[in-house]
C-alpha cells in the first residue's frame, strides 16, 4: 500500500514564496521592511533557494519572533 505523495512548488495565491518574490512583495510581509528583503534576495543569489521555511531565519535580522509573524503568510 505505498502511495507516492507529489508535494508541487507552487504558493497558494496569498502567499508570498521567499524563493521568488522580489523586495516589493517581501515587504508585505509582517516586519519586513526593506533592508530584511534586501537581505532575503542577497542570501538567495549566494546560497540558492530556500529548501525549509525555516532556512529564512538564515537570514540576518529573522529570528524566531518575526519568523512567527510571518511564517503563515509565506511559502517556498
Amino acid at each position: 500500500n505505498n502511495h507516492l505523495i507529489v508535494f508541487e512548488d507552487k504558493c497558494e495565491e496569498h502567499k508570498v514564496s521567499i524563493n521568488n518574490a522580489n523586495i516589493k512583495e517581501l515587504t508585505t510581509l509582517p516586519g519586513i521592511g526593506e533592508k530584511i528583503a534586501q537581505r532575503i534576495i542577497e542570501y538567495r543569489d549566494n546560497n540558492g533557494s530556500f529548501t525549509c521555511l525555516e532556512d529564512i531565519k538564515l537570514v540576518k535580522g529573522i529570528g524566531d519572533n518575526k519568523y512567527e509573524k510571518f511564517k503563515e503568510y509565506i511559502c517556498l
